[in-house]
């Protein structure tokens, strides 16, 4: 049984987890700083219900196997 990964607490999931070779230094949810390895990302959007401009970015963790 694998655990879900938590979301940003200000944040919403808005695309699938999906793999992605990490060209550049990443900050991984669930095993720090990963460089020249495949990682998995999915997609995070600001929630709606904040003020401001809507606000997107990436959230990376380690390849599940």
């Amino acid at each position: 049984m694998t655990a879900e990964t938590p979301s940003p607490l200000f944040y919403n999931a808005i695309g699938p987890w999906h793999r992605w070779f990490a060209w550049r230094p990443v900050d991984t949810v669930t095993h720090g700083w990963i460089w020249l390895r495949v990682v998995e990302r999915r997609r995070i959007q600001l929630k709606l219900s904040l003020p401001g401009p809507i606000r997107q970015d990436w959230q990376y963790r380690k390849e599940t196997a």
